[in-house]
């Protein structure tokens, strides 16, 4: 329920009145991470991603599953909007990062990402030549992998939801170490 979480982030379980929308991370201490993902808000990397990376090794055959390597951050983003118009959070930007990506699980409510190849992606990847905005409407228990260097991103809390929670974490897809 939405008030149990606001309760575990706010320590109450009203909510502020009004739209708002509020963000922080959780980092620099792996004990305190790893207790923050496992109780304040259980959430762990996507079974498919866990799954996706196959490393080669002489006991199996190259049929072992090597999971993400994660950096020793998570995101919180959160908030309310009962109005009928949207609430915009950051403007349009991407992020220096060294690592993948990210993934965005949405835990509560709904957000809306709008998403635009940068100029180098398209040089990479010639489909997305003349791509323009994307939105990707992520709804209670979607997840959104998506590398923020390379696209050109910024989000929103659609009207009239009544609170919005995604945790965020960083990856590593070649078992690189953070």
């Amino acid at each position: 329920a939405p008030e149990a979480a606001l309760k575990r982030l706010l320590g109450s379980s009203r909510a502020p009145e009004g739209s708002w929308y509020a963000s922080f991370v959780v980092q620099r201490s792996r004990r305190a991470l790893a207790q923050f993902l496992a109780e304040a808000l259980p959430a762990k990397a996507p079974d498919f991603l866990l799954q996706r990376q196959r490393r080669a090794s002489k006991e199996d055959g190259g049929t072992s599953l090597v999971p993400p390597k994660h950096s020793d951050a998570a995101w919180v983003f959160f908030g309310s909007n009962p109005r009928p118009r949207p609430l915009s959070g950051r403007p349009e930007h991407t992020d220096a990062i060294a690592h993948h990506g990210t993934w965005h699980v949405q835990l509560k409510g709904e957000k809306v990402w709008s998403l635009k190849p940068t100029a180098e992606l398209q040089r990479k990847v010639r489909a997305l030549r003349g791509v323009g905005n994307v939105k990707v409407r992520c709804k209670e228990g979607d997840v959104l992998c998506v590398n923020t260097k390379l696209w050109w991103h910024s989000t929103y809390i659609p009207g009239n939801c009544k609170f919005s929670l995604s945790v965020a974490r960083d990856m590593y897809l070649d078992g690189t170490s953070p």
